[in-house]
């Protein structure tokens, strides 16, 4: 389309398919009228071939190399001084007409940000750009296309294809296969190497031990890659390659962002492996899970051995083993169970309150992710008795959008938690807004309102305080308005209230009301003979 950004990329994991996918789409386009030319420039270092990986001559690098090959190619008699200025003036409008021009293996380029700028400042439609590439995150304003793994039926049908072609259709079985196409994460070129060394031996092996023995191949798919890394990106990595399972995303944020770690942004990070087809993000209902495919992990535990913070590593995978092992089948049970048995974990762990304070930057972290973590910090506090920090933990909790349930659940649970610690300012606080959460029982109103006429019998001078006032009215208002489900003693309770907001009209006018249902009810006489004598 002549009227979109000129400049596409097609990336993905080495030996992924990138190259093969685009000498199929060219090979379509040059029987069209599309395009008038088409030029391919590889900057491949490395061919894959079923027996391993070959080196080869990278035949462009940079601006030079590209702009000399394509006047050698097209202009072979002709005598260009300033080849570069030549070939950027090609990219606006190529003398032969529409062009398509392709480069393969870019991320290899001397300096890929810097040619692609260069190719960005230059080119412009009806002419294209075509980029092969296992990097993208320095190629801005173009459309990235990424190429993934194979289906399984994809998967099924290179696997018939190849052990036909190698008469091994009666060794391979249906289970063989599966594991195939699992440990593989679809990529290609690792099927072929599995298949092959099933060829050459005659007999299916462990396919994890065979991945691992093929070191070069392991290079050749990842090293440049890995090596084009940040630095947190390569701390990210090879912390996931430590521990053979799948990982909630909040979990490795939360172990790589404790304070004894130096901080990084784990989740560019995490962009950054992910464009850079290290691993795989799958989403359930609730969070993100990481995966690392089995050679990329392979390749990371070596890696990892000579990484100089490979002990810190070890030290978070500690910490991320107690998340439990997760993997593509049970990551649909969400991440609840994940966080539960993490802090279940830390619990047996922990032998006081001190050691529970040096894990709460990391805990709190998962709960300012997933509220319901509140709820085992709270029981934590609580087992060591530290009640300011269950009040803590409930009211973090409470900030959250809870159900109507669990809202006035823990509303209920703070206010005796103050009670019992004599924090009258926070139980009165709780009570009030535990009457105000849509659906509770009137019996529940009911009991907040007693438990507030209770306090006040005791400390008479705080009804003269303005907001306790306000306390009382908000209460008084949120009773009134359900009054019709109100029995004689909920009748006596709201008439103290008004009593102790210095409303002694409208009290006896409610505990009448009360005694007219039942005019023996003891609340309601006690409270008239109180009225009355006033």
């Amino acid at each position: 389309m002549e009227d979109r950004f000129p400049i596409i990329t097609l990336k993905g994991r080495g030996g992924i398919g990138k190259t093969s996918l685009a000498i199929h789409v060219v090979r379509e386009l040059a029987f069209t009228n599309r395009y008038d030319i088409i030029i391919w420039f590889s900057a491949r270092d490395i061919d894959l071939h079923l027996e391993g990986p070959k080196q080869v001559q990278t035949k462009v690098l940079n601006q030079k190399d590209i702009a000399q090959d394509y006047c050698k190619l097209l202009y072979p008699d002709k005598k260009i001084d300033d080849k570069v200025d030549f070939f950027s003036k090609e990219l606006t409008a190529n003398s032969f007409g529409k062009a398509l021009y392709i480069f393969d293996n870019f991320e290899t380029m001397t300096n890929p940000v810097e040619v692609f700028e260069w190719i960005n400042t230059f080119i412009r439609n009806p002419n294209k750009v075509l980029i092969t590439s296992r990097i993208s995150r320095n190629f801005k304003a173009d459309y990235p296309i990424e190429v993934g793994g194979m289906s399984d039926n994809e998967c099924r049908e290179l696997i018939n294809v190849l052990s036909s072609k190698f008469n091994i259709l009666d060794i391979i079985t249906e289970k063989y296969i599966e594991e195939l196409i699992t440990e593989s994460d679809g990529h290609p070129y690792i099927i072929k190497i599995l298949l092959g060394e099933v060829a050459k031996t005659k007999k299916i092996r462990n396919i994890q031990r065979i991945v691992a023995e093929n070191d070069k191949v392991l290079s050749a798919l990842f090293k440049r890659t890995f090596n084009a890394l940040s630095p947190a990106a390569k701390r990210v990595f090879l912390t996931l390659c430590s521990w053979s399972s799948s990982i909630p995303q909040i979990a490795i944020e939360a172990v790589l962002w404790r304070p004894e770690n130096e901080k990084i942004d784990v989740q560019g990070a995490i962009d950054e492996l992910q464009k850079s087809s290290f691993i795989e993000l799958f989403n359930d209902a609730e969070e993100t899970f990481v995966n690392v495919p089995l050679a990329a992990a392979i390749f990371g535990k070596t890696e990892l051995e000579v990484y100089p913070e490979k002990l810190k590593i070890l030290d978070d995978r500690n910490l991320l083993l107690e998340f439990g092992a997760t993997n593509q089948k049970n990551i649909n049970n969400g991440l609840a169970p994940r966080i539960e048995r993490k802090f279940s974990e830390v619990a047996k762990r922990i032998n006081s309150l001190d050691e529970f304070k040096v894990e709460l930057p990391s805990l709190e972290y998962i709960a300012s992710r997933f509220p319901r973590a509140w709820i085992h910090i709270c029981n934590i506090y609580q087992e060591y008795d530290d009640f300011d920090g269950v009040k803590y933990a409930i009211r973090e909790l409470l900030k959250t959008s809870l159900p109507n349930e669990e809202k006035s659940k823990y509303w209920l649970k703070l206010a005796d938690i103050c009670k019992f610690t004599k924090d009258w300012d926070g139980e009165s606080h709780a009570l009030s807004e535990l009457v105000t959460v849509q659906g509770i029982t009137f019996e529940l109103i009911s009991d907040c309102a007693n438990r507030i006429n209770y306090y006040f019998y005791y400390h008479p001078e705080e009804k003269q305080v303005e907001y306790k006032q306000l306390l009382l009215q908000k209460i008084i208002g949120t009773m009134i308005k359900r009054i019709k489900e109100a029995t004689p003693t909920d009748y006596s309770r709201l008439a103290w209230l008004l009593l102790n907001n210095n409303n002694s009209t409208l009290a006896l006018e409610y505990v009448e009301k009360g005694l007219a249902i039942d005019n023996y009810n003891s609340h309601c006489l006690r409270l008239i003979e109180k009225i009355n004598a006033r």
